[in-house]
């Protein structure tokens, strides 16, 4: 019979709750799997025994050694109740987890196929349970990343490094999106084989990087622009003081051994009384006060373009990020509302001026119609006229949408680029 007398599950809640917190507490969180598995473990092990020399000290009778084995098992077995999705993440094809509730669950393959899985959890309250273990297992301070009533939205990066978005109560069930990068080290010279740009094309964006022109790649969702973003980072000496802006860590240029002199830096969004927000905006303000040579910005979303694009009208040259936009030429579209909605409330004339002053090049990436990512324009910021920002063109689509030499840079960035090892006659016969 029990020694609980009842209170088992109360018990069991308290046990999960204390293991959480001594797992949130681990620095540095393990990597790989084993290791999780054996830090979940030892930690369950250690908070039973704890329990049991509580009892011990308050005089009350403590479990037998059958019972403890189990309240082992059982704690071992909510804290890594994830053998699901486990499975999807060992499935390197996959690349987008997402689950509407415990049992509507779809993932996307490499390739764009989508087709339904399995249920990642036994109900809508079990996954639940599942997103707080996640991130107490990620070393995640619940105190800033909770996942309750008060706190309903939460963005992480798992331990192998795959972001995951979760809500709750405000939508009809709970659910979470999980976007895994397959090629966190992946290298400029890989991605060319891969077909993701020509080799001539690729010694136009390897000339641009060391070149230091500021640069921002643009996409849809899924289209390959952070790693095309960590591929263009591995071209930079390893001495370059580097610092990295992100809302959620992705980019992971601080843990490559070839960045060895690399910041990161995260956001933070506010706590349930609305307080301790650290906007992109911020960051990017700070980073700029601790001598970095140049500045990643894993996604430009908002207020922290202008802040941006100041800092490259000062100086601050090498600049990379991405942003969400359909066509390089939308990029400008996308920049003139951010420059709108900031607090200085540009207008347009002012955003082109800006945009044309501080951005030097444009990298689009697009599908190929076999559903490879690739890149699809290159164009050239060259001035603004108006409320309008004056561009080129200067590499676009070709028939399977990769892009191709279309016309040269302007002169001024011509020999910037040469200077820096680009070969003009690679754009001679497209003239």
């Amino acid at each position: 019979m029990s020694k609980l007398n009842g209170q088992r599950p109360e018990v069991l809640t308290d046990l999960l709750a204390r293991a959480r917190r001594r797992l949130s507490s681990v620095r540095p969180v393990p990597v790989d799997a084993a290791s999780r598995a054996d830090l979940v473990a030892g930690t369950a092990a250690q908070i039973v025994a704890e329990f049991q020399a509580e009892r011990l000290e308050s005089h009350l009778e403590t479990v037998d050694e059958t019972e403890e084995r189990e309240l082992v098992t059982e704690v071992i077995a909510r804290l890594q109740g994830n053998a699901g999705l486990a499975t999807l993440l060992a499935d390197e094809s996959i690349e987008d987890i997402w689950c509407q509730g415990a049992d509507v669950v779809w993932v996307r393959r490499t390739g764009g196929e989508r087709e339904p899985a399995a249920p990642i959890a036994d109900s809508d309250e079990a996954l639940i349970e599942l997103v707080r273990t996640l991130a107490a297992q990620a070393g995640i301070n619940e105190q800033e990343r909770r996942f309750d009533s008060g706190s309903p939205i939460l963005d992480m990066r798992l331990p192998g490094g795959e972001r995951l978005h979760a809500v709750m109560e405000v939508s009809p069930r709970p659910s979470l999106a999980i976007r895994r990068h397959r090629l966190l080290r992946v290298g400029f010279a890989e991605l060319c084989a891969r077909g993701m740009f020509s080799p001539v094309v690729g010694k136009l964006l390897e000339a641009i990087v060391r070149s230091e022109a500021n640069a921002v790649i643009s996409g849809r969702t899924g289209a390959g622009k952070t790693t095309l973003l960590r591929a263009l980072a591995s071209l930079l000496d390893p001495e370059v003081r580097l610092i990295t802006i992100e809302d959620t860590y992705e980019l992971g240029l601080d843990s490559d051994p070839a960045h060895p002199n690399t910041l990161a830096l995260q956001g933070r969004q506010p706590n349930v009384e609305g307080a301790g927000e650290i906007t992109l905006a911020a960051l990017f303000r700070s980073a700029l006060r601790m001598n970095p040579d140049q500045v990643c910005v894993g996604e430009v979303r908002g207020h922290e373009l202008t802040v941006m694009l100041h800092a490259m009208n000062q100086g601050n040259d090498g600049s990379l990020s991405t942003i969400h936009a359909s066509s390089s030429r939308a990029v400008f579209s996308k920049m003139m509302a951010f420059g709108a909605a900031s607090p200085e409330q540009l207008d347009r004339s002012a955003m082109a001026q800006l945009i044309a002053d501080g951005l030097d090049f444009v990298i689009h990436l697009d599908q190929t119609p076999d559903g490879e990512r690739a890149v699809s324009s290159i164009r050239e910021v060259v001035a603004s006229d108006g409320e309008t920002v004056v561009s080129n063109e200067i590499a676009r689509p070709g028939a399977d949408r990769r892009a191709e030499p279309y016309v040269r840079p302007s002169e001024a960035q011509q020999q910037r680029l040469i200077e820096h090892g680009w070969d003009a006659s690679d754009w001679g016969r497209w003239q």
